[in-house]
Protein backbone atom coordinates (compact mmCIF):
# COMPACT_ATOMS: atom_id res chain seq x y z
CA UNK A 1 0.00 0.00 0.00
CA UNK A 2 2.56 2.21 0.57
CA UNK A 3 4.11 1.98 -2.89
CA UNK A 4 0.81 3.29 -4.05
CA UNK A 5 0.95 6.21 -1.91
CA UNK A 6 4.26 7.04 -3.55
CA UNK A 7 3.28 6.41 -6.50
CA UNK A 8 -0.09 8.36 -6.46
CA UNK A 9 2.19 12.08 -5.23
CA UNK A 10 3.79 11.65 -9.36
CA UNK A 11 0.10 10.65 -11.05
CA UNK A 12 -2.00 13.09 -8.98
CA UNK A 13 0.46 15.82 -9.57
CA UNK A 14 0.71 14.90 -13.37
CA UNK A 15 -2.93 14.68 -13.58
CA UNK A 16 -3.31 18.34 -12.33
CA UNK A 17 -0.80 19.41 -14.90
CA UNK A 18 -2.93 17.36 -17.42
CA UNK A 19 -6.13 19.21 -16.50
CA UNK A 20 -4.66 22.67 -16.40
CA UNK A 21 -3.43 22.14 -20.10
CA UNK A 22 -7.37 21.18 -20.94
CA UNK A 23 -6.55 17.81 -22.29
CA UNK A 24 -8.51 15.18 -21.80
CA UNK A 25 -6.98 12.20 -20.69
CA UNK A 26 -6.92 10.09 -24.21
CA UNK A 27 -5.94 13.17 -25.87
CA UNK A 28 -3.24 13.62 -23.97
CA UNK A 29 -2.41 9.77 -23.83
CA UNK A 30 -2.35 9.81 -27.59
CA UNK A 31 0.18 12.57 -27.75
CA UNK A 32 2.61 11.20 -25.61
CA UNK A 33 2.24 7.68 -27.13
CA UNK A 34 1.07 6.04 -24.09
CA UNK A 35 -1.45 3.37 -24.21
CA UNK A 36 -5.03 5.48 -22.26
CA UNK A 37 -5.36 2.57 -19.80
CA UNK A 38 -1.54 2.98 -18.68
CA UNK A 39 -1.81 6.48 -18.73
CA UNK A 40 -4.92 5.87 -16.35
CA UNK A 41 -2.67 4.03 -14.13
CA UNK A 42 0.39 5.92 -14.05
CA UNK A 43 -2.52 9.12 -12.63
CA UNK A 44 -4.15 6.39 -10.02
CA UNK A 45 -0.67 5.38 -8.87
CA UNK A 46 -0.68 1.77 -9.78
CA UNK A 47 1.95 1.87 -11.84
CA UNK A 48 5.02 4.28 -11.81
CA UNK A 49 5.97 6.84 -13.45
CA UNK A 50 6.94 6.11 -16.68
CA UNK A 51 10.60 5.89 -18.66
CA UNK A 52 12.67 8.61 -18.87
CA UNK A 53 11.98 9.36 -23.14
CA UNK A 54 8.55 9.69 -22.40
CA UNK A 55 8.92 11.87 -19.19
CA UNK A 56 11.02 14.31 -21.91
CA UNK A 57 7.77 13.55 -24.36
CA UNK A 58 5.56 14.82 -20.91
CA UNK A 59 7.15 17.82 -20.31
CA UNK A 60 7.30 19.10 -24.07
CA UNK A 61 3.68 18.13 -24.60
CA UNK A 62 2.99 20.13 -21.52
CA UNK A 63 5.18 22.75 -22.17
CA UNK A 64 7.35 22.35 -18.90
CA UNK A 65 10.61 24.73 -18.61
CA UNK A 66 13.47 22.72 -17.62
CA UNK A 67 14.68 24.00 -13.88
CA UNK A 68 10.67 25.56 -13.60
CA UNK A 69 8.97 24.56 -10.56
CA UNK A 70 6.71 22.65 -12.30
CA UNK A 71 9.14 20.89 -13.72
CA UNK A 72 11.15 20.41 -11.14
CA UNK A 73 8.31 18.63 -9.15
CA UNK A 74 6.99 16.33 -11.69
CA UNK A 75 11.36 14.96 -11.65
CA UNK A 76 11.05 14.76 -8.38
CA UNK A 77 8.02 12.96 -8.11
CA UNK A 78 9.07 10.32 -10.98
CA UNK A 79 12.04 9.58 -9.02
CA UNK A 80 9.67 9.28 -5.54
CA UNK A 81 7.37 6.90 -7.41
CA UNK A 82 10.40 4.42 -8.45
CA UNK A 83 11.68 5.31 -5.17
CA UNK A 84 15.29 6.37 -6.77
CA UNK A 85 17.61 8.74 -5.92
CA UNK A 86 18.10 11.23 -8.84
CA UNK A 87 21.28 10.60 -11.21
CA UNK A 88 22.24 14.10 -10.54
CA UNK A 89 22.27 13.62 -6.32
CA UNK A 90 24.64 10.00 -7.24
CA UNK A 91 26.82 11.55 -9.47
CA UNK A 92 27.95 14.30 -6.91
CA UNK A 93 30.79 12.70 -4.90
CA UNK A 94 30.00 15.33 -2.00
CA UNK A 95 25.98 15.16 -1.88
CA UNK A 96 26.11 11.50 -2.10
CA UNK A 97 28.39 11.62 1.03
CA UNK A 98 26.08 13.99 3.07
CA UNK A 99 23.41 11.54 1.92
CA UNK A 100 23.07 9.12 5.48
CA UNK A 101 23.19 12.27 7.18
CA UNK A 102 20.44 13.65 5.34
CA UNK A 103 17.90 10.79 5.39
CA UNK A 104 19.00 10.11 9.58
CA UNK A 105 17.93 14.10 10.05
CA UNK A 106 14.27 13.32 7.71
CA UNK A 107 13.63 10.25 9.27
CA UNK A 108 14.03 11.75 13.06
CA UNK A 109 16.58 9.63 13.89
CA UNK A 110 19.01 11.09 17.09
CA UNK A 111 22.06 13.11 15.46
CA UNK A 112 24.90 13.64 17.96
CA UNK A 113 25.85 17.42 18.43
CA UNK A 114 28.19 17.11 15.81
CA UNK A 115 26.28 15.65 13.29
CA UNK A 116 23.42 18.11 13.72
CA UNK A 117 26.46 21.38 13.41
CA UNK A 118 26.96 19.10 10.47
CA UNK A 119 23.67 19.49 9.26
CA UNK A 120 23.35 23.03 10.36
CA UNK A 121 26.31 24.03 8.14
CA UNK A 122 24.72 22.18 5.36
CA UNK A 123 21.75 24.12 5.07
CA UNK A 124 23.32 27.39 5.53
CA UNK A 125 26.00 26.63 2.57
CA UNK A 126 22.77 25.27 0.42
CA UNK A 127 21.69 29.22 0.49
Amino acid sequence: MEDLKERSLFGDYLRKLRLNKGFSLRRFSNMIDIDPGNMSRIERGVFPSPSKEKLDKIVEVLCLKEGSEEWQNLMDYAYISKKEIPDKVLSDEELLKKLPLIFRSLTGSKLTSEELDKLVEMIRNAR
